[in-house]
């Protein structure tokens, strides 16, 4: 949905942004414009998927003439209705989110960035005080990246993109090799690529008009919803509430509602909650939930989606990959990613949404729900043993975290929740002009549930327990199964043809890259790999393919312009 590129150059040129195009054009199919500051020192392209105000006046960068104030972003803005009440006295000009922000800047300046509840990455030129600010919302489900070098900054929404640009970006950062590795993501506190660093979530960094870093904040919004010792009846109405408030502003702009239905708690619930909300409506909405096919019918997660849907009397479609295609299903589904991204549940993810978008571009989901209220593992996994356990910092995602949090606890809805799940999603909806929307990460629910005791999160030793609490009626067996994900085996279905297109798509300098990692049978040449060593392997041939494929990419980065 969206993205965007700039560079700071005193040399007036715009260093060539259109070359950026073929890594930017998929997230906004709608329209592409360029701008130039007046001094040609400034540049910045924007691609855009229009959502919620498809007039082109909104189309970016939206400049505000009066105040020489110029911006671009990616994302939504949630509470733009509410804000747009609160600025009475700047001249609104469209009905989008987009002008909110500047009005946020133009009347409070940095601090006004605060107010905005929403997912976002965001670039504002403010030429009159001949700055540019860079924000990533404070739980950090957008991706922005910025590189430095003496002749300036480049900045956006992509590695590749950036590498696009200016070419001596594209070496690799060996420190992210063992990272990704073990963990199939690279690590969200750098980049795969030397010189180019992330926005971390919260981050507001301000640059001067040669791209010098002269000032930074983390900024995020207030938390209007605590823990005040209530009962737990309030509790629940209180979570019930926000996620009824969280899904409200969600299906706002969104006529032909999709949820991505996994028959897990937190789908459900999204599910749920959203149909109460559409059946209300004058005239009533009609809901969409999709799930993937189990290759055994009736198997595994399609039937407890199965059930849910029809408990809920939602219509439900199936999703199952072309197997006589399926190869390159694969590797057209893994060239969507920026960096590598090596779990084979992106492929699974990219299918959805492919389906998802025919029926509108946008797509809701129960992702988050883990992470919020404490799903995954055992309740015993959640709580810290003791006081000296934790032994690093892990990135800010959000709220400040519990005190009683464990370490493993904390890599979970930090790292992993940034690196994997928002890279995941970002890159398998974005790149096909889709948005997903997730409620159960609406800030004023995270801040609620963070301030919430963890004998009230894990009350009775249950996970996610305030969620369950939300299923009244509804069986033990559907709502204390053990999480499945997304089951679909592709470690057989793809041997069914020989792992036909694996082979040719894995070079000597990836197998050589990770040689101190990958098992015996897969470091020859991958044309004399045999069927079974794949089978037996297939996670490590799995991130050997996601590598490969992002080396081809980086490549054509070289090729380009």
């Amino acid at each position: 949905m969206c993205g965007f590129i700039g560079y700071i150059s005193n040399a007036r040129e715009e260093k060539g942004l259109a070359r950026s195009l073929p890594w930017l054009a998929r997230r906004g199919p709608d329209s592409w414009q360029l701008w130039m500051s007046s001094d040609r020192c400034v540049s910045l392209l924007h691609t855009r998927l229009a959502v919620v105000d498809k007039d082109p006046r909104a189309n970016q960068p939206y400049v505000d003439p009066d105040r020489a104030l110029t911006l671009a972003f990616t994302g939504e803005i949630y509470n733009y209705p509410q804000l747009k009440s609160k600025f009475i006295h700047y001249n609104f000009r469209t009905v989008s989110d987009t002008e909110v922000i500047l009005a946020a800047y133009a009347t409070c300046g940095i601090d006004g960035l605060s107010l905005l509840k929403g997912m976002f990455s965001i670039v504002i030129v403010d030429e009159r005080q001949r700055k540019i600010i860079l924000a990533r919302d404070s739980i950090g489900k957008k991706p922005l990246f910025l590189a430095h070098w003496p002749e300036g900054a480049l900045f956006g929404s992509s590695v590749l993109a950036l590498a696009a640009v200016n070419k001596e970006l594209g070496e690799i950062n060996d420190q992210a090799l063992a990272y990704f590795w073990e963990n199939s993501f690279v690590p969200p506190h750098t980049t795969v690529l030397s010189g180019v660093t992330p926005v971390l979530p919260g981050q507001v960094l301000e640059l001067d008009w040669q791209g010098n870093l002269i000032g930074q904040k983390h900024l995020e919004p207030e938390r209007t919803y605590l823990y005040n010792s209530e009962p737990l009846g309030k509790v629940q109405e209180t979570v019930d509430s926000l996620l009824t408030i969280a899904l409200r502003r969600r299906l706002a702009n969104n006529p032909r509602p999709v949820v991505l239905l996994s028959g897990g708690i937190d789908s459900t619930l999204v599910c749920k909650v959203a149909h109460q909300i559409c059946s209300s409506a004058q005239p009533p909405v009609k809901l969409q939930a999709i799930t993937l096919r189990s290759f055994i019918p009736m198997m595994n997660d399609e039937f407890y989606a199965r059930f849910a849907a029809g408990r809920m009397k939602i219509p439900l479609e199936l999703v199952r990959p072309d197997m006589h295609r399926l190869g390159d299903l694969i590797i057209k589904a893994i060239d969507l990613q920026d960096e590598p991204l090596g779990m084979p549940s992106f492929f699974l993810l990219e299918r959805l949404v492919q389906a998802a978008s025919a029926y509108g571009k946008v797509l809701l989901t129960g992702d988050g729900g883990d992470e919020v209220f404490l799903g995954y593992g055992k309740a015993a996994d959640w709580s810290r043993l003791n006081p000296d356990e934790i032994k690093q910092d892990y990135l800010s995602c959000g709220p400040a975290l519990p005190q009683e949090m464990s370490e493993w606890a904390r890599k979970t809805v930090s790292e992993v929740l940034i690196g994997h799940m928002f890279t995941k999603l970002d890159r398998a909806a974005s790149e096909q002009g889709v948005e997903i929307r997730c409620p159960l990460l609406d800030w004023d629910l995270v801040s609620y549930a963070r301030s919430l005791p963890f004998e009230v999160l894990l009350r009775g030793g249950r996970t996610k327990a305030l969620l369950k609490d939300s299923f009244m009626g509804w069986p033990r067996w559907f709502l204390e199964r053990p999480k499945l994900g997304f089951a679909y085996n592709l470690r057989w279905h793809w041997g069914a043809s020989n792992y036909s297109g694996l082979r040719e798509a894995i070079d000597r300098r990836t197998i050589d890259t990770f040689a101190p990692f990958v098992p015996e049978v897969l470091r020859q040449s991958s044309s004399g790999w045999k069927m079974k060593d794949i089978f037996l392997n297939f996670e490590a041939a799995w991130r050997l393919l996601t590598w490969a494929r992002f080396l081809a990419r980086l490549d054509r980065t070289r090729c380009s312009g």
